[in-house]
């Protein structure tokens, strides 16, 4: 989950789109990502001794790549936003390498 949290922030960086749902990254040991919506709004990207915490930064994380890829316009009605390695791979193999190889 780590990584996925790093490479969600690098192309959030890249194509300058500031994210719904913060994430504070200090490596992949140390990951929270912020809900301002909420009283308790910080939620890690770890298992930790709180599995509903997790499961619910997990689901942040995913909307957060749910952003991008409609920002990016990858994806369409029927993507599974709950398949967070799956929509990474097709949002980078799209946006960034398609759309590098067409004139």
């Amino acid at each position: 989950v780590g990584y996925c949290a790093h490479i969600v922030l690098i192309i959030s960086h890249i194509i300058q789109l500031p994210l719904r749902f913060p994430i504070e990254y200090y490596g992949t040991s140390l990951i929270k990502i912020y809900d301002n919506n909420l009283q308790s709004n910080d939620f890690p990207l770890y298992p930790s001794y709180d599995i509903n915490s997790f499961q619910y930064g997990l689901f942040l994380l995913n909307r957060n790549i749910g952003q991008i890829m409609h920002h990016c316009r990858v994806g369409g009605r029927h993507t599974d936003y709950r398949k967070t390695l799956e929509n990474l791979k097709e949002l980078m193999e799209q946006y960034f390498i398609n759309s590098n190889n067409n004139p």
